[in-house]
């Protein structure tokens, strides 16, 4: 019988063995390429669990720092309401937090860049305000205000620091 065939019978034999030849190459590259992109896959996933693990433990870091900042300004605030501290501590005192802004924008929710910024900006507005003479210089409390106005104040930052301290999360 095999005698019997005719050269297009052979080229038919002939094509469809290359073709399925070529099939199973064909079918061999798209299993070893579905498994490296498999694997792909789970490298950046991988990559992306470690750096959300890396941008929470950061995050935690400036949470820990900026509350222990809070809680240096409540000791401050606690101790002045007191007359326990001068002015030397109020010119030394940081008047923003000592984690850069920078992080702050990068690690935090609106709502928390809020309550810090606006704890220290209002810290800002005290020394300005209670704390900085007619001539600007700060050192002298500005006889302009009254001991009311400036235990309201006191309180008011308390407040936001205390906010702070407990909020920050």
């Amino acid at each position: 019988m095999l005698n019997h065939w005719s050269l297009d019978n052979w080229l038919t034999l002939g094509s469809v063995t290359i073709s399925a030849i070529f099939s199973f190459l064909l079918w061999q590259a798209t299993r070893r390429s579905t498994k490296a992109a498999e694997a792909s896959t789970k490298l950046s996933q991988n990559i992306e669990d470690e750096r959300k693990q890396i941008k929470a433990a950061l995050r935690s870091q400036l949470i820990l720092e900026i509350r222990r900042q809070a809680d240096e300004m409540l000791d401050f605030l606690n101790a002045h309401r007191r007359n326990k501290v001068g002015i030397t501590e109020t010119t030394v005192l940081p008047q923003t937090p000592t984690v850069p802004a920078y992080y702050i924008a990068e690690y935090f929710s609106e709502e928390d860049r809020i309550l810090i910024n606006t704890a220290w900006e209002s810290y800002r507005e005290y020394v300005k305000d209670f704390w900085t003479s007619d001539d600007l210089r700060i050192g002298r409390f500005n006889q302009s205000k009254n001991d009311d106005q400036k235990a309201a104040a006191l309180h008011d930052l308390q407040v936001k620091f205390l906010n702070i301290s407990n909020n920050l999360q």
